[in-house]
């Protein structure tokens, strides 16, 4: 099937001419319409509001709701999580140095010996523990925005 590019009626392969407007077909083996562009409409006044005395309403930036107790306190909750879990990993990390040192570094080294390559793997282990303690906390935190306070009375009046 091809398209004349005068009239837009498709027309088989086979017919050289247009079966509606007689125009030869295009010698190009993907032929394409012509573009028609509408007139661009002219721009319409703005309407008024039914009331005169009205006042108009700004354009505001968008105000999240504020948040319920509930969500207050699971984000304080997040806030300490965040917080106190990796404190928690980092001293556990300096204060059990000697035994986590002998049952971890092993697992990426050849030996348990203190040398500069276990000790690198030790903190890169205790980055990697302090980095998922974070993971608790954060997840509350991103959460809370789903529990909004239930609007009153006269909030719903407003609506």
């Amino acid at each position: 099937m091809w398209t004349c590019t005068k009239c837009l009626t498709e027309n088989s392969d086979q017919h050289t001419q247009c079966a509606h407007c007689g125009a030869t077909r295009n010698n190009r083996r993907f032929s394409q319409p012509a573009v028609h562009h509408a007139p661009a409409a002219a721009p319409q006044p703005p309407q008024r509001s039914p009331r005169a005395n009205s006042r108009t309403v700004r354009q505001t930036e968008w105000v999240p709701p504020p948040l319920s107790r509930a969500a207050k306190m699971l984000r304080l909750c997040g806030g300490l999580l965040t917080i106190c879990l990796p404190l928690l990993c980092l001293l556990l990390c300096i204060r059990q140095y000697d035994a986590l040192y002998s049952a971890l570094v092993p697992l990426l080294c050849e030996s348990a010996e203190q040398t500069w390559t276990g000790k690198c793997c030790y903190v890169f282990y205790c980055l990697c523990a302090m980095l998922l303690a974070f993971v608790p906390g954060l997840s509350i935190l991103t959460q809370t925005c789903k529990y909004k306070r239930n609007a009153r009375r006269e909030d719903s009046k407003l609506l």
